[in-house]
């Protein structure tokens, strides 16, 4: 019995809190080293966002550059189709009064003829 004596219930209670006092440290090292990872990970993936973002922006106003070529290109070739309809019309109305004026003379032909 004297060996049951040498170990006291406060002795036990020192001895257990001391191990819950390192499994709690070791616990709250580990957890902070998970969040210390999680962090630089969400940053990491943070910066590989922010890279995305810049590089879509950066094709999106080079894709905006090249639209605006083309739109003036397709306005130049319109003006000038514009202007070739104009001529054709014009010249289309002559013709018709050129065809006008020759029936009129065909008809005054044909009238001396007969």
């Amino acid at each position: 019995m004297s060996h049951f004596n040498d170990i006291s219930p406060y002795t036990y209670t020192v001895s257990t809190n001391t191990v819950f006092d390192e499994t709690a440290a070791a616990e709250q090292s580990l957890n902070h080293e998970r969040r210390l990872k999680r962090l630089i990970s969400n940053r990491e993936s943070a910066r590989r966002s922010r890279m995305r973002k810049k590089k879509q922006i950066q094709e999106l106003k080079h894709e905006v550059d090249q639209l605006y070529v083309a739109n003036n290109q397709l306005y130049d070739k319109l003006i000038r189709l514009l202007e070739v309809n104009q001529r054709i019309f014009q010249e289309n109305a002559e013709l018709k009064e050129t065809v006008s004026s020759l029936q009129v003379t065909f008809t005054d032909l044909i009238d001396v003829t007969l």
